[in-house]
């Protein structure tokens, strides 16, 4: 049965999943972090369009994150972390208004804390399956198909991994 095309919102949104579920596939991990600006980006109008600006403002600051994380040495890359997390914090402070706008932030400190740890394997998958967590619910929540999906996919590859390290 056809019940017509998707959204416009929902098509950035699924530019947005495809390039970070085949970033994943990538074995640089700068080229990995290099394709979530764009995914970011879109996902950013995505939420924006679905009327979420913390999420949108999120996922801007997710851009500078990642650039950061390519281009600067550890120390200046902390600071830009913490810095973005600041923001995100303060946004969601002063425009929330409800329980559901805080869920952004929360994912991205429990990504900022992964970013922490990256070299720590299974700290950093499992502050990441909480990140995935978060948004997943969040995607729920503002109806957003493409997040459901790239968080469920994300999760369950994180789960095998934390598993297969386990298992080892």
């Amino acid at each position: 049965m056809f019940i017509g095309l998707p959204s416009f919102e929902q098509v950035l949104g699924w530019g947005g999943a495809f390039l970070f579920i085949i970033s994943f596939q990538l074995l640089n991990p700068r080229q990995t972090i290099l394709l979530w600006v764009p995914g970011s980006i879109l996902f950013a109008a995505h939420f924006y369009l679905l009327g979420s600006f913390i999420a949108m403002v999120t996922a801007l600051l997710a851009v500078v994150r990642d650039l950061s994380a390519c281009f600067l040495q550890k120390r200046p890359f902390h600071i830009i972390l913490f810095l973005c997390l600041i923001m995100v914090w303060m946004v969601t402070f002063l425009m929330a208004e409800g329980w559901t706008d805080f869920l952004p932030a929360l994912g991205n400190t429990f990504l900022s804390f992964a970013s922490l740890n990256r070299d720590l394997f299974m700290r950093q998958r499992l502050f990441s399956a909480g990140h995935q967590v978060i948004w997943l619910v969040f995607g729920v929540f503002i109806g957003s198909y493409p997040l459901i999906f790239q968080c469920s996919f994300l999760l369950l590859s994180n789960v095998v991994g934390v598993f297969r390290l386990w298992r080892c």
